[in-house]
């Protein structure tokens, strides 16, 4: 397998209800048909993330089934929604075992089995913020949790829950109302840290990769700003330095992914973390442009390499409608060729445009658009084969006085002494032209040929033009190249 992670995300309630629907028979993780692990490894994936798949809450399958607040949401992603189709949030976690619907643990590694054997490995989520109502540690280990007071409960009954052993908060973001399906529990818990560290090595055993819910919101001083004066004095050490340490130890090859917001990736990555989400440029791509898109990858390669690029996720509106036309393949061809790992919601490949809200068992159909799995076939195919000894180098685009589209053009490359990659993306919604300057000391004849590994197009430069003045793109709007050469 080659070193970059190609990750599919998958929302798995919903892919094997549909699996049923399609087969006619009583689909589990166990069961599901060869040719549809077939068709994830044949798109290009290496990597596939099995979303959801823990034992959901009974407590909370009711509460997102009378939360009335919702109801116009799921209409929005299910217009037929039924109370049937809110199975609880995959993130409202009763227990650690896979959920029987999927058919259990052993199910798991059956699926986990028929991925190795295609060369790929599986990620499964660990949420260490939060937990179900009805969880067992709410009533056997309370030290684990977010105390209130009674107070606490009277001014904020929406915040805050009772047992008999005592008031609890529910979990939360500190930017956003607390989540009523959920306790928040304790990170500054020694009691909880030692319950999450062997949650995490049970995890382990089970899967190649473990994704980290929110995982920005258990460093100190975040969880300090959260709850204030509720949990105390920060231990001497962070929560995953007690964690990720101790796991790899165990589990070297294990990888760990943490989803992460607010500039935080870096902090994460020292604690331990092999990858963290890349939310900033998200961001960029769907609000800005190419020009601070480009400042952006101006960082550390070393620092980038370690990051999840993705232009849509179980959290995120679908690509086709946040990124519209050729936009999306424009922002698909640069995450998927960046360092780093480059991640993909089941669906975005098939170019579906409605998102299912993450609550709902079940999603409108949609006719799949047979071009664009093509393309993405395509693309993460040719990715895979990017050498994975190659560096990355982002290149300077220059223009002319009276032509300063360049400004628009992303360009970058992969090389070995022997070989160059080049990417040249136009980020804009108008045709650009501009030079890409090569720091590239591979070139041994006069005259190169570039193949374009997308269009399949060649074309020929003197090399003596590109060393001076740098070699000419001219791209229509959001177009790209894929420039393969050997010099």
């Amino acid at each position: 397998m080659n070193g970059k992670l190609l990750i599919a995300e998958i929302n798995t309630w919903v892919w094997i209800n549909e699996l049923r629907i399609k087969t006619g028979k009583p689909i589990s993780l166990d069961t599901v048909p060869p040719e549809e692990w077939d068709k994830l490894a044949g798109v290009g994936f290496n990597t596939v993330w099995l979303m959801g798949v823990w034992k959901r809450s009974p407590r909370g399958k009711k509460i997102s089934q009378e939360n009335t607040d919702l109801f116009e949401e799921y209409k929005k992603s299910l217009p037929d929604w039924k109370k049937e189709d809110l199975p609880g949030s995959p993130y409202c976690v009763k227990e650690y075992t896979v959920d029987e619907n999927l058919g259990g643990n052993p199910a798991l590694l059956a699926a986990r089995e028929a991925l190795a054997r295609r060369g790929m490995k599986l990620i499964l989520d660990f949420v260490p913020n939060h937990v179900a109502l009805d969880h067992r540690w709410i009533e056997k280990n309370p030290e684990f949790l977010v105390r209130g007071d009674d107070l606490d409960f009277i001014r904020n009954p929406h915040d805050y829950f009772k047992t008999k052993n005592g008031i609890f908060a529910n979990g939360r973001d500190p930017f956003f109302p607390p989540w009523q399906d959920v306790a928040q529990l304790n990170s500054f818990s020694q009691e909880y840290r030692q319950a999450a560290l062997d949650t995490v090595e049970l995890i382990s055993q089970l899967c190649d990769s473990v994704r980290c819910d929110m995982a920005m919101l258990m460093l100190n001083r975040v969880f300090s700003y959260t709850w204030q004066n509720r949990v105390g004095i920060a231990p001497a050490t962070e929560f995953w330095t007690d964690i990720i340490p101790v796991v790899k130890k165990k589990n070297p090859d294990l990888i760990f992914i943490a989803e992460a917001y607010w500039g935080l990736e870096w902090d994460l990555q020292q604690l331990g973390f092999d990858y963290c989400y890349d939310k900033r440029l998200y961001d960029r791509m769907t609000e800005e442009t190419a020009e601070t898109i480009r400042q952006h990858l101006a960082a550390d390669a070393s620092f980038q390499s370690h990051l999840v690029r993705f232009i849509e996720n179980h959290d995120e509106e679908r690509a086709a409608e946040r990124l519209p036309g050729l936009k999306s393949r424009a922002a698909a061809t640069l995450v998927s060729t960046l360092p780093g790992a480059a991640m993909f919601y089941e669906g975005q490949w098939e170019g579906r445009r409605c998102r299912n809200h993450v609550l709902l068992g079940r999603r409108q159909y949609e006719e799949i658009n047979r071009e664009q799995i093509a393309f993405y076939k395509t693309l993460l195919n040719t990715v895979q084969k990017i050498p994975t000894n190659a560096r990355w180098n982002l290149c300077e685009v220059t223009g002319w006085n009276d032509n300063l589209t360049c400004t628009n053009l992303i360009a970058y490359t992969w090389t070995t002494k022997s070989r160059i990659i080049l990417i040249v993306i136009n980020y804009s919604k108008s045709p650009a032209q501009g030079r890409v300057h090569l720091q590239w000391n591979g070139f041994i004849k006069p005259m190169i040929e570039f193949h374009d590994l997308m269009t399949k197009e060649k074309i020929r430069r003197d090399v003596a033009e590109i060393r001076e003045e740098g070699l000419f793109v001219d791209l229509p709007a959001w177009g790209y190249h894929y420039f393969s050469s050997s010099g």
